[in-house]
């Protein structure tokens, strides 16, 4: 039983794994498909243009006479007819040969350059040999075979004394060039190309600091991913910047709050949590649009929620929604106004309450950690449906701990292929050792294909399954 189960186990991370590969290939696959083809058309290029092209001329011969009216030929005949060519091969690569042939032809090169140049091979199962010369000039190339043949025949009839090779087929003048072979080296730079994009991938993951596929935050971190915010880009002119439910609400990022949202409601059947902290490892990684968008889809859903800016030392929220900064929750705790006189109502969307951060001071631990704050809290909870606090992040600040201790549950915010993964696990600790109840991961700047209308259905439905 232990070894079926440690057997199912590791097959279980060999699939998850492969699936990760997966997704990481087909990710990245703009940059595997644009090296296939820099690799192939580069190659391609300069095997056309920059490479000398070389011509190979062909000559067939033949060796041997009949006698006799013989018409069979035997295994013994093949066998002298080899034994002939390898000494014909010999004689056409001797000096005198080839000396002979440069001097006819007028050509100036090197003896040793020639014989590489000159080719011998038997034809198999025949008594025919074929006698080839290669160049960069096509008629060259011919006229070196054709003499060389030529000169073959003399020099055995004046060695040997005998007349017994012939020439069956002169060497053409070749149209086509044997080397670069230039489908081949396409061919191959295109391969070289794709496991260069490879190895690529697989060494940018390797040495990669952040997370990158939403199996590998939820592997490492042992959190289930309850929401994803795919990556986008604010428009500058924009009227409250980073407000997508609002001002794009037919949207597809418009359309991932949402998602969220349900999900929320979803585990809050069985968990009446109405006090709901967001919280990331370090700043910027889209911790304060998740809370504000999150806040406003819910608002929409005919909910009353007050959305509550924990970050005293670097508020966000009067900027965002473009109010007044003061009177906010330190004016409250202060006593200097009361929960109802400190709430603004946000513009165009009836049922949310913004209560920002209130006036700047040095003793945010000490404040958070109050009688006062608590109190708030608990008077928020009888008037409103929900509560979102935008708290700051855990790495930067105690205070995240203690307003963690104030809440129903914890929404923990990655930002995918941007924060360090040592990071995250940091503040992941953090949360743990402090036993604080979360809620899941809201995973942001997700690569995600926009033209893909219904991607948000099967994460909706998979987050229903861990739900559940």
């Amino acid at each position: 039983m232990r070894f079926s189960l440690i057997g199912a186990m590791s097959d279980m991370n060999y699939r998850i794994n492969l699936k990760e590969t997966l997704k990481k290939v087909a990710k990245k696959g703009w940059i595997i498909l644009l090296l296939v083809v820099v690799f192939a058309v580069g190659a391609r290029f300069i095997s056309q243009n920059y490479i000398d092209k070389e011509y190979k001329a062909e000559t067939t011969m033949f060796t041997g006479k009949e006698e006799g009216g013989q018409t069979s030929i035997t295994l013994s005949d093949l066998e002298a007819s080899n034994k002939l060519i390898i000494d014909y091969t010999e004689i056409a690569n001797s000096k005198l040969v080839i000396s002979t042939v440069m001097d006819k032809l007028g050509i100036d090169m090197d003896v040793k350059d020639f014989r590489k140049a000159l080719s011998l091979e038997t034809i198999e199962n025949s008594r025919l040999f074929s006698l080839s010369f290669t160049n960069t000039d096509p008629e060259l190339a011919a006229d070196v075979a054709n003499e060389m043949a030529r000169q073959l025949l003399v020099a055995v009839a004046d060695i040997v004394n005998v007349e017994n090779i012939r020439i069956i087929d002169e060497a053409p003048v070749p149209t086509e060039p044997v080397f670069p072979n230039v489908n081949i080296n396409t061919l191959l730079a295109a391969v070289i190309g794709l496991v260069g994009g490879l190895l690529f991938v697989y060494f940018n993951d390797l040495f990669s600091d952040s997370f990158d596929t939403q199996e590998s935050v939820e592997r490492e971190l042992e959190m289930d991913v309850i929401a994803i915010i795919p990556k986008y880009k604010e428009k500058k002119n924009a009227y409250n910047r980073g407000l997508i439910a609002l001002n794009e609400p037919n949207s597809y990022l418009a359309e991932s709050f949402k998602m969220l949202r349900t999900n929320i409601n979803y585990m809050n059947k069985e968990t009446d949590s109405k006090v709901i902290m967001l919280t990331s490892s370090v700043a910027s990684e889209g911790k304060t649009t998740t809370c504000c968008n999150l806040a406003i889809t819910m608002a929409q859903e005919h909910k009353k929620v007050l959305l509550v800016d924990g970050d005293l030392r670097k508020p966000n929220l009067f900027k965002v929604f473009k109010i007044n900064m003061l009177p906010g929750l330190t004016d409250i705790i202060y006593g200097k106004y009361a929960l109802e006189e400190a709430v603004q109502h946000a513009i165009n969307v009836p049922g949310l309450d913004i209560l920002t951060s209130g006036r700047h001071t040095s003793m945010t631990t000490e404040l958070l950690g109050s009688v006062s704050f608590r109190r708030i809290i608990d008077d928020a909870r009888a008037k409103y449906d929900y509560i979102i606090i935008d708290a700051p992040p855990v790495l930067n600040v105690s205070d995240t701990i203690i307003i963690s201790k104030l809440v129903d549950k914890v929404l923990f915010v990655v930002a995918m292929e941007k924060t360090n993964r040592a990071l995250v696990r940091e503040a992941k600790k953090g949360l743990d050792k402090v036993s604080v109840k979360t809620m899941g991961m809201i995973l942001t700047n997700m690569t995600i294909n926009p033209r893909s209308y219904y991607y948000g259905t099967s994460n909706k439905r998979r987050a229903r399954r861990q739900t559940f």
